[in-house]
């Protein structure tokens, strides 16, 4: 089944463990006008995508598996998309987008105010690089149980932070996923213990008399609703003006500066 989001704009949502943002995403019906969503199942067969290639996006929330195959049937069937996922091949996904000239955008992270947190982290290692050399790194990220991957955001600052000089390797993440340990030691809430992102970047000195401290937590699934409407809007607009670029981030979607 479909039903319209926005004018001329349609959500697709895998229902995985991103059905409480879809929830979300119902609830912002209040402040931005009235739409519906339509959910899907995995594997959704082209003959049902054919049905939206008339309308100006859809959007793509999807678990790591998913993504690639998504990507492939919208751009087969020329329907931009949005798409929010921390996984998958990211080559490939790119390649496959391009080569389609299909109009997207691709982030591991929608949230707007985390997307602006992680640009500043992105100039600070282009214009301070080797700042932190010889510095130590802990990184310590809570997610809901059934978020199996590395957080795309917490992979993203890594990379700023051995840009700056920091010697850190992915595998030294500490992934808490135990709701007793995400209550008692990271201090999330329990009514958020199956939507949540809390992520803590401390930095040590070597002498150890200096230490640095990052942090952002987000409780529920309101912020990355809300950036996907903004990104939803950001596309439909480049595609009326049939923009030269075709791939777009959350990055490009801030610096558009017309968010809601």
């Amino acid at each position: 089944m479909g039903f319209s989001f926005f004018p001329f704009v349609n959500v697709l949502l895998d229902l995985c463990d991103i059905y409480p943002a879809a929830l979300q995403l119902s609830k912002l019906r209040v402040c931005f006008g009235t739409f519906k969503i339509v959910y899907t199942l995995r594997g959704t067969s082209p003959a049902l995508l054919y049905r939206y290639n008339r309308l100006d996006a859809e959007v793509l929330i999807n678990k790591r598996f998913t993504s690639i195959d998504n990507a492939e049937l919208c751009s087969k069937v020329g329907v931009p998309f949005v798409m929010g996922t921390t996984g998958g091949d990211r080559e490939k996904l790119h390649k496959t987008v391009a080569d389609s000239k299909v109009y997207a955008v691709i982030s591991p992270q929608m949230g707007k105010q985390v997307v602006a947190f992680l640009a500043a982290m992105e100039i600070m290692a282009e214009q301070f690089p080797g700042s932190f050399s010889g510095y130590s790194l802990q990184v310590m990220e809570s997610h809901q149980a059934s978020k199996l991957d590395t957080s795309g955001t917490v992979k993203a600052v890594i990379s700023c932070f051995q840009k700056l000089g920091v010697s850190f390797d992915l595998d030294e993440v500490q992934l808490i996923r135990d709701p007793v340990q995400q209550v008692e030691m990271v201090g999330v809430p329990e009514e958020y213990l199956l939507g949540h992102a809390f992520h803590m970047y401390h930095l040590t000195s070597p002498d150890r008399t200096v230490s640095l401290e990052f942090q952002h937590n987000v409780c529920g699934r309101s912020i990355y609703a809300e950036g996907t409407v903004d990104a939803i809007l950001f596309l439909a607009k480049k595609v009326k003006l049939k923009a030269e670029k075709r791939i777009y981030n959350m990055i490009d979607v801030l610096r558009e500066g017309n968010m809601r």
